[in-house]
């Protein structure tokens, strides 16, 4: 009897030994005025949550832990981590729409000249951290918009509308096919407002592309929201002016809604 107790009591201990110390879990992570919100149980005690590379919060000595963010996967689905463990939680009721549609982004700008202005307010939905990510496939993904762009600002060349729009459509950058010019809208959004009195092209800092951008008027590039046959927006990437050119350079992207 006191042999089976024994043996019983060893297979007890190698039971809660083979048990892994804690298991992360999200019991709830769902999506609610653009923002990611998510309850998480069994971290790693007193250790920092992380999401999408990102520290939110951390947990408390039971191992419970709760934040909201803005970083919103465009894909729906989000890295968490105690720094032990990471797995990966389905935002519910996200969908591709609300990552690319889900307000109006900040500019960018952070120098303030007078009270009230974007500078002091900084109004908008905070970019990602990173903003953009390299597929390393002559592609790279904006991850504020969940648009997809040429790597290359200027596979093209200084060019016409019509044939601006030709390129485009013909692009096979990445191995894929549904190309096309931005519209306006699109194209701005790229733009860094805080870089137009430091850097040029006016990119946000470590931004992956490659030009060459400029001189002159070709820092202008077209847009596909057209005024006429042979007429549509440009955008400087030197200063963000607009205009209407009769000539521009070429950069494509695919996605959006």
């Amino acid at each position: 009897m006191k042999r089976c107790l024994t043996i019983f009591a060893v297979l007890i201990l190698l039971v809660f030994v083979a048990q892994p110390a804690h298991a992360l879990k999200a019991i709830v992570a769902t999506i609610a005025a653009s923002e990611v919100r998510v309850i998480g149980i069994q971290a790693e005690k007193k250790q920092p949550i992380h999401w999408e590379g990102t520290q939110v919060t951390t947990s408390d000595k039971f191992g419970l832990f709760h934040f909201s963010t803005t970083d919103l996967p465009i894909d729906c689905v989000g890295q968490l981590s105690d720094g032990v463990s990471t797995i990966e939680v389905v935002v519910f009721g996200c969908t591709t729409e609300q990552v690319v549609g889900g307000g109006v982004p900040q500019t960018g700008q952070t120098t303030s000249w007078l009270e009230g202005d974007d500078g002091d307010l900084q109004i908008g939905l905070p970019w990602p951290d990173p903003r953009f990510t390299d597929k390393f496939d002559g592609t790279v993904i904006d991850n504020l918009t969940g648009l997809i762009w040429t790597k290359s600002a200027n596979l093209y060349g200084y060019t016409t509308f019509s044939d601006a729009l030709t390129s485009c459509s013909s692009c096979g950058e990445g191995g894929y096919t549904d190309w096309r010019l931005p519209n306006v809208r699109e194209l701005q959004s790229l733009i860094d407002y805080g870089q137009v009195q430091n850097n040029k092209p006016i990119l946000p800092a470590g931004h992956p592309f490659t030009g060459p951008f400029g001189p002159g008027d070709q820092w202008y590039y077209w847009s596909s929201t057209s005024q006429g046959v042979s007429s549509a927006f440009c955008i400087s990437f030197e200063n963000g002016f607009m205009w209407s050119g009769s000539a521009g350079n070429v950069w494509c992207v695919r996605g959006g809604n």
